[in-house]
């Protein structure tokens, strides 16, 4: 994800480096008398490295919400969905054991089973089953 901009900061200071997926090696090698200038260089790299791996986490966290945002929402839009359906089947079953024979009823029930079985709504075909069967009991 980030290696390669790593990897140009490394060459930039002029450092050989390996890195592996979990691991990251920077070395070098200097005489004794250019050991401080070589940690103070590999210092400068370290921070170097530090502010583009900061960079890269903000954006996966970014990334990440907007993620964790969508889903939400794609989530509250199907309970709406299925709310309003659900609401909607029961008005239908209702009126029609209100106005019409237990035969008609039935069928009306056998076809929102159908529908809700094949659009895979189950909460549709418990709503309607439970509130036919309350209303038929009660009639």
């Amino acid at each position: 994800m980030y290696t390669k901009p790593v990897s140009s900061i490394i060459r930039a200071h002029g450092f050989s480096y390996h890195i592996y997926a979990d691991d990251m090696q920077i070395y070098n090698s200097a005489a004794p008398s250019e050991i401080f200038s070589l940690v103070m260089s590999m210092q400068s790299c370290v921070k170097e490295i530090v502010l583009v791996v900061e960079v890269v986490v903000v954006e996966v966290v970014v990334v990440v919400v907007v993620v964790v945002v969508v889903v939400v929402v794609v989530v509250v839009v199907v309970v709406v969905i299925v709310v309003v359906v659900v609401v909607v089947v029961v008005i239908v079953v209702l009126v029609a054991v209100l106005v019409v024979e237990v035969a008609v009823v039935v069928a009306v029930i056998i076809v929102v089973v159908v529908i809700a079985v094949v659009g895979r709504v189950v909460v549709v075909v418990v709503v309607v089953v439970v509130v036919s069967v309350i209303v038929i009991v009660v009639k």
